[in-house]
């Protein structure tokens, strides 16, 4: 698995494309992943960058473990080990998204 992932130049980019399958919905509402970072020569104990809605961000924080045990999951090991949460009004990203992002990003 690591050489595989190790060439990914992107490795949210599945995360993207599964995520109202992985976190719901509810959540994929008002949350979009941006970006993955490791520690260094590691894909373990990740840490998942989080847009996320000013009016979910408090409950987030609080349902942290929750989140992370859905993406483990979807990794199939504990790829990620915490969220780094940054505020944005998901109006604002459907706004400045193209129309054809909207229509994949909204099913």
């Amino acid at each position: 698995v690591k050489p595989v992932l190790k060439n990914s130049k992107n490795p949210v980019s599945g995360l993207v494309e599964r995520w109202q399958d992985i976190v719901g919905e509810e959540y994929a509402l008002l949350t979009w992943p941006l970006k993955v970072t490791y520690p260094k020569q590691s894909l373990n104990g990740g840490t998942l960058h989080l847009e996320v809605d000013p009016s979910l961000a408090l409950e987030l924080q609080h349902l942290q473990p929750v989140f992370l045990d859905k993406l483990n999951t979807y990794y199939g090991y504990q790829a990620i080990k915490s969220l780094k949460i940054s505020q944005r009004h998901m109006s604002e990203r459907l706004a400045a998204m193209k129309p054809k992002e909207r229509f994949v990003n909204a099913r």
